[in-house]
């Protein structure tokens, strides 16, 4: 990054993908959008917060392990705890089939992101 975090351009983005329906992105601009904004350390609104979580979790097969990992990983950064997003990418990743679709880099990066965010999954 160059460091150039341009809050008002980000918020706009965001604001416009979740304005116009997520289901017009597809998962890894999303995840883009996201990442980026946990890059710039620029804050996501709790209902675009929200908005994000409720689409990953109306499909989140629809997303790949590198674009549910860098979601997840984004929320950390921002602080974001999405419960029901934490549970339902833990329960899919509990799945050795669904795992073994994960690199090592994807695994990692969900470990540190549930430690950050000290999520538990009682199952």
């Amino acid at each position: 990054t160059l460091g150039v975090p341009n809050k008002v351009l980000m918020e706009a983005i965001v604001s416009q993908m979740v304005g116009a329906g997520l289901d017009k992105y597809a998962p890894r601009d999303v995840a883009m959008i996201v990442t980026a904004h946990a890059t710039l350390r620029i804050p996501l609104g709790k209902s675009e917060a929200a908005a994000i979580a409720e689409h990953i979790l109306w499909d989140p097969t629809q997303f790949t392990p590198v674009s549910l990992v860098s979601i997840i990983w984004a929320f950390a950064k921002l602080g974001i705890r999405e419960e029901g997003l934490l549970g339902a990418v833990a329960g899919l990743a509990a799945d050795p089939k669904f795992l073994a679709r994960f690199r090592a880099w994807d695994v990692s990066r969900l470990a540190w992101a549930y430690a950050t965010l000290g999520a538990l999954n009682p199952a």
